[in-house]
């Protein structure tokens, strides 16, 4: 399997005339590589959908376990220093998981984010591959808690939020909010319907 080299987003210039996407590619010896699109030319917007699935493994998200850990998007958040360690036991329900927190079990829920329609088992995949049981992730609590009594947790693998990664690949929508990252939910949102990727694979 293909791996995916580093890709960072940034929408660099938006003018009446010039919609600019910017892709960055980490290359050997800390160089990058940069490649611009005008989003505003029907070509280069096609052009800039083929270069990302270019270095996206097509299969993965949706059918089979996915090669791609790391968010496309909000490469510039840092891990807080507020988290907390934890193991994982299962997903359950949806954005659900059940784990070990301080010592004790615990349930968390994603938050800031729903599950797209028609996405309920891509994600199950996807988060079984990303968080399965014993791997350790870190927890950043909102303070709040979900209807069922879970907390509201952003999760962090490695520096990649997973709540971001869910809603970068179509498979989870942003909640309307003031909570945190709710910018970089909204750019994860707009690179999916642009890409066509999860919920939007289908659309014209």
């Amino acid at each position: 399997m293909r791996k995916l080299a580093t890709l960072a987003l940034a929408i660099i210039a938006s003018t009446a005339s010039a919609q600019l996407q910017c892709f960055y590619k980490d290359l050997v010896a800390g160089q990058r590589q940069q490649v611009c699109f005008d989003m505003s030319k029907p070509r280069e917007a096609q052009a800039a959908q083929d270069y990302i699935r270019s270095l996206q493994p097509r299969a993965g998200i949706f059918d089979n376990p996915i090669t791609v850990r790391e968010m496309l998007t909000a490469r510039h958040l840092t891990v807080p220093a507020k988290i907390t360690p934890f193991r994982v036991s299962e997903s359950t329900d949806g954005l659900i998981i059940k784990g070990i927190m301080n010592g004790g079990p615990e349930e968390i829920k994603l938050s800031g984010i729903v599950i797209a329609p028609g996405q309920e088992v891509s994600v199950a995949r996807l988060l079984g591959w990303l968080v399965p049981p014993a791997s350790i992730v870190n927890v950043e609590a909102t303070g709040e808690y979900s209807v069922g009594g879970q907390k509201e947790v952003f999760l962090w693998l490695g520096n990649n939020l997973i709540n971001i990664i869910l809603v970068e690949r179509g498979l989870a929508l942003p909640i309307k909010s003031k909570g945190p990252y709710e910018g970089e939910l909204a750019s994860a949102a707009e690179l999916a319907k642009t890409q066509r990727l999860g919920m939007y694979a289908e659309s014209k």
